[in-house]
């Protein structure tokens, strides 16, 4: 997407943080393009509004929330990269 011009590169840490946090039953569809509608819903449904004080999301280390002032990204970045995945893959 990066190279297409559609969103701005983000490390590819930030985008496996974004799928390690999505839940086991996300990955259980029969096709990959069904995981990946589902994956990218998951992460845009859950990413909208503030950080919440329990359920935050963590970092694949599970040392590390992954969203806090000190991090290169934030919430809206995952949020906003969920949109312009789904609409590059056109998804419905």
């Amino acid at each position: 997407m990066a190279a297409d011009g559609i969103f701005r590169e983000l490390p590819s840490y930030f985008i496996e943080c974004l799928a390690y946090n999505c839940l086991d039953h996300v990955f259980l569809h029969s096709t990959w393009t069904e995981r990946l509608r589902a994956m990218l819903y998951y992460i845009w449904d859950n990413l909208q509004g503030d950080e919440p004080v329990e359920g935050r999301w963590l970092a694949v280390n599970k040392c590390f929330f992954l969203f806090h002032p000190d991090q290169k990204w934030t919430r809206k970045d995952g949020y906003e990269f969920s949109k312009a995945a789904w609409n590059y893959f056109d998804l419905e």
